[in-house]
């Protein structure tokens, strides 16, 4: 309706904002990181008469982004402070160099002329789309992280497999193999990190020294017997995709 019209406009007014603004680099992050939620969310609530419009709110408050149901999920998202914190270094590098530097290279490009057949400008466009897709990701990522320290967690872990915790096993050919139990945004099978929902991640899960654990998988299912479980420090850590 008129209302639907109105947000929507007064969004795109803020995106011209945003990409125009070369000598200041657009809006300030936090900002940007405000309205995006928020205009995503009322467009999501549309038709609902208890959503609060946009523009009955100053659009500049810096405020924690509000939580909204496209991230909201009943499993948690475990992480470990290195991933956290890689997390946090990729959005300050998008809003703050990659960002500005794209818009900056958009705005150039498209003072050339013809944006039709422009590819600077057109995969500048697309780029930008896609900085923007990860800023989002990355800061409802964050707020919504349950952050685990490897170590901290082995104070209470009382002899079991929990999140964090590296173990060693024998398979069923007798070759130890150590594997390191981490969040679904740093696993990495050749350095021995497995996601804590993954077929071994489960299969390890409050599991003790001497117990078997069976792994099932599409490949087939084999068993694991626990030699040692330790939590330490997980060497290796890396989020597994960026912009």
């Amino acid at each position: 309706g008129d209302a639907l019209r109105k947000e929507k406009g007064v969004f795109a007014y803020f995106c011209r904002r945003m990409d125009k603004s070369k000598a200041s680099g657009g809006m300030r992050p936090a900002g940007f990181a405000f309205v995006f939620s928020h205009f995503a969310s009322a467009f999501r609530c549309r038709g609902h008469t208890n959503c609060v419009s946009p523009t009955q709110k100053p659009l500049y408050r810096i405020a924690k982004v509000s939580t909204n149901n496209s991230m909201s999920t009943d499993t948690p998202i475990y992480m470990t402070p290195a991933c956290a914190e890689q997390m946090r270094a990729e959005l300050k590098d998008l809003l703050y160099v990659k960002r500005p530097d794209t818009v900056r290279r958009v705005s150039d490009a498209a003072a050339e002329g013809d944006r039709s057949e422009n590819a600077e400008y057109i995969y500048g466009k697309r780029y930008l789309r896609k900085i923007d897709s990860r800023i989002h990701f990355l800061t409802k990522r964050i707020e919504n992280a349950e952050i685990v320290d490897p170590v901290a967690q082995g104070k209470t872990a009382a002899g079991r497999v929990l999140f964090g915790a590296t173990v060693t096993v024998e398979d069923e050919e007798g070759e130890e193999i150590t594997y390191s139990i981490v969040g679904i945004d740093e696993y990495n099978g050749a350095k021995g990190l497995v996601s804590w929902q993954s077929p071994i991640g489960m299969a390890l899960m409050r599991k003790e020294v001497g117990d078997v654990a069976t792994v099932k998988s599409p490949s087939g299912t084999r068993e694991l017997e626990i030699l040692a479980i330790e939590y330490k420090p997980i060497p290796g850590v890396e989020i597994i995709s960026r912009v």
